[in-house]
């Protein structure tokens, strides 16, 4: 949505936007919105927020309902674990947190559950299964959850 330079992979250039101030501006005539690993760092201090803005996911999921159109798709990863925690820089979801994050209005079409970052585990594919979720302690490395989402 804002300028990037996209020389890479050694030349980043960090720019900073705020979906949430910009969402307002758009119309809802998206067919989707994808959103890998990047909103459990949505509001978090370390991510030059002047404050912390605890509920900027589920705000930020909120203006993704009102940008698609209906039908629309949602197709997200985010961190998940035993328990909800917010850190500095990231958020790790449960069960009930993601059930929040999403609310009414939406329904799940596809969960995935796998491993981010190196392990010792006899998961050879990556791929976990919810009880396996539910049980790690979510830190790095750690298990994600790829949701694809639809409008209803």
């Amino acid at each position: 949505l804002r300028a990037h330079d996209w020389r890479l992979p050694h030349n980043y250039k960090r720019v900073r936007g705020d979906f949430v101030e910009i969402a307002p501006l758009l119309k809802p005539d998206f067919d989707a919105v994808v959103c890998l690993s990047a909103l459990e760092h949505f509001g978090r201090p370390m991510y030059s927020f002047s404050r912390d803005e605890v509920q900027y996911d589920q705000m930020t999921m909120d203006w993704c309902w009102r940008i698609l159109k209906p039908g629309g798709t949602v197709y997200l990863t985010v961190p998940c674990g035993r328990e909800h925690r917010e850190d500095k820089d990231w958020r790790v979801y449960d069960r009930k947190s993601l059930a929040v994050l999403f609310g009414d209005g939406w329904v799940e079409e596809k969960r995935l559950f796998f491993l981010s970052g190196m392990c010792d585990c006899q998961h050879d594919d990556g791929v976990v299964t919810e009880q396996d979720a539910d049980q790690w302690e979510g830190v790095p490395p750690h298990v994600t959850v790829f949701l694809k989402m639809r409008r209803v």
